[in-house]
């Protein structure tokens, strides 16, 4: 039997004619380059000279290969180009409701979606569900939902979509009338990742073969990574004519995908992230593996000449931000504020390893370091999993919160972001220290294949600009708010709690009858030192007291300005009131 002999079932005899008519029937304006690659995936007949060209233009060609049914296929399209949409959904729909694919009684089908996180799934599961719902409500049977990663939609053409994060043992053993990865260079990297995409497509390419007369297809749908592999390699092959026959590649800008997008907001974007960054996303290039973080000049016109720290101010939040050392590399602090929309790093040190030895004792770098963010009343310090209990442990005796975050790898991706942009835009300013400027210039943002990225330096270390960037990205995200306090109500010993009236008073915290004035938070800790832990939710409470009839007291935490939410701590019970 040949493929061009399939007629559909009676019961979708009324069905669009192609996937064209089914974008129309789902109100889908195509843009002329998203028509054209579809035109291209299906075999149909190029409409005019501007599909032509981007046609063309999407397959690095000078002429037009003659029309064919493709079984495999490559989409790559830039960021706001109708992938999920134009290209993704509106696949799905057709490939399980009207594409003829023939499913006996006694059997069933799938039709797999496979995203690289659980995040992108469930996008694409609530844009299927849309459609469906909107369009073809009858087609459904059951109740679709979606948990634990992945959903199932059943339809009366005994096809069941599946969405589903990556995983290699994806649907196996069922028979697929298609399957679609979405952001296909955005999976596992294929050295070490638990799902690289090559597994999962070894593991999904044998059940095409039962549909393969009604064209089952595999097509990948993304925005390029880097150079290197799965999609790169199928994307050097597209010049290869015998590879050409059988797979489908196709690149196109995101313009040329959707005309509406503003170039002069792309062009802001590029502005802000970078030219690699604005070729890969809205270009649809491959990138090289390695690029430049920060530029140089953006760095040098950040530097305060002559100055090598900015003195502490009074009404800041001082946030401090740590790397402290593992094996051969130095330790280093960082402490920026924010102010007027504009972050200041207001001081820098780096404790280089003693010649001869290992590494650095952490206890001495981490006293130090906590006199000088004394000075700065900082409230708050950031730093990796290196050493983290004795970072914790130290920080918080000297009344500072500590919270442990990320700075290497894709859960940095957000803070070198926002320091990068902080750079480029103008909004920061940095003390002149030599050391310090060197490494910023020196750092660059890796690539590597599956959508990772991860920022270290080029050559030498990067301690000292980690500190930093940890301690002005930290700034930056509390912004200008006042730096948190506590008011410390002492309470004579042998004096209950009952000379006063109870009530929260705005910026005065509970009246008991006697108050002091009003402290700091770090005036507050040491106050009360001893006795003082931090709960869960970051509420200072004190379960121990002396028992022997020493003084009691209560402390207010005003960290939120809001009277209504102040948490009040009886001391003395270690009771919430």
């Amino acid at each position: 039997m040949k493929r061009h002999d399939i007629t559909l079932p009676p019961s979708l005899s009324e069905s669009p004619t192609d996937i064209l008519a089914l974008a129309k029937l789902c109100e889908m304006d195509l843009a002329p380059g998203q028509e054209a690659e579809l035109r291209l995936l299906y075999g149909l007949p190029i409409a005019d000279a501007e599909q032509t060209r981007l046609a063309l233009k999407a397959l690095g060609r000078e002429s037009l290969p003659p029309a064919r049914h493709y079984l495999n296929a490559i989409l790559l399209a830039g960021r706001r180009s109708g992938k999920s949409t134009r290209f993704v959904a509106l696949i799905v729909l057709w490939e399980a409701l009207f594409a003829g694919h023939v499913v006996p009684e006694t059997e069933d089908a799938y039709l797999p979606v496979i995203a690289p996180t659980e995040e992108q799934a469930k996008k694409t599961f609530k844009t299927v569900m849309r459609l469906l719902d909107k369009f073809f409500p009858n087609r459904v049977t059951g109740t679709p939902r979606f948990s634990s990663g992945e959903a199932s939609i059943d339809l009366n053409t005994r096809i069941t979509i599946t969405v589903q994060a990556a995983r290699s043992n994806a649907v196996r053993g069922g028979a697929c009338v298609a399957v679609i990865f979405e952001e296909a260079c955005h999976f596992g990297r294929e050295d070490r990742s638990a799902h690289p995409l090559s597994e999962i497509v070894g593991s999904l390419r044998p059940s095409l073969l039962t549909h393969e007369m009604t064209f089952a297809k595999m097509v990948f749908v993304s925005s390029p990574w880097v150079k290197s592999g799965h999609m790169w390699e199928a994307y050097q092959n597209r010049g290869n004519e015998l590879y050409a026959k059988h797979t489908l590649v196709c690149q196109l800008p995101s313009r040329d995908l959707n005309p509406s997008l503003s170039e002069v907001a792309m062009q802001a974007q590029k502005f802000l992230q970078g030219e690699s960054w604005y070729r890969r996303e809205y270009l649809s290039e491959f990138v090289d593996s390695g690029e430049s973080m920060i530029p140089a000049d953006a760095v040098d016109a950040a530097v305060t000449r002559g100055r090598d720290s900015f003195l502490p101010q009074a009404g800041h939040a001082y946030v401090a931000g740590f790397d402290l050392s593992a094996r051969g590399d130095d330790s280093a602090l960082g402490i920026a504020h924010s102010f007027e929309g504009v972050v200041s790093l207001d001081f820098c040190a780096l404790w280089k390893r003693p010649a001869g030895q290992n590494t650095i004792d952490p206890f001495l770098v981490l006293e130090q370091a906590c006199e000088t963010m004394k000075t700065y009343e900082v409230c708050h310090a950031f730093s990796d999993q290196v050493l983290q209990s004795v970072v914790e442990h130290t920080v918080r005796k000297h009344g500072i919160h500590y919270t442990r975050t990320i700075t290497y790898g894709n859960g940095a991706a957000a803070m070198w972001r926002i320091v990068r942009e902080l750079f480029v835009t103008g909004k920061i300013r940095i003390p002149d220290n030599k050391i310090l400027i060197q490494q910023l210039k020196a750092l660059e943002m890796r690539f590597v294949d599956g959508g990772g990225s991860s920022v270290e330096a080029r050559r030498g270390k990067d301690d000292l600009a980690v500190a930093a960037a940890l301690a002005i990205f930290q700034a930056y995200q509390t912004g200008n708010n006042p730096a948190p306090w506590f008011e410390v109500l002492h309470i004579p010993a042998g004096r209950a709690s009952n000379g006063g009236t109870g009530k929260v008073i705005p910026g005065q915290g509970v009246d008991t009858g006697w108050s002091d004035a009003k402290r700091s938070f770090r005036e507050a800790w040491e106050l009360v030192s001893g006795h003082a832990e931090e709960d869960q939710d970051g509420t200072i409470v004190f379960p121990r007291l002396d028992g022997n009839g020493g003084d009691s007291a209560l402390g207010v935490n005003y960290s939120n300005p809001n009277p209504n939410d102040i948490s009040v701590i009886d001391l003395k019970l270690g009771d919430r009131k």
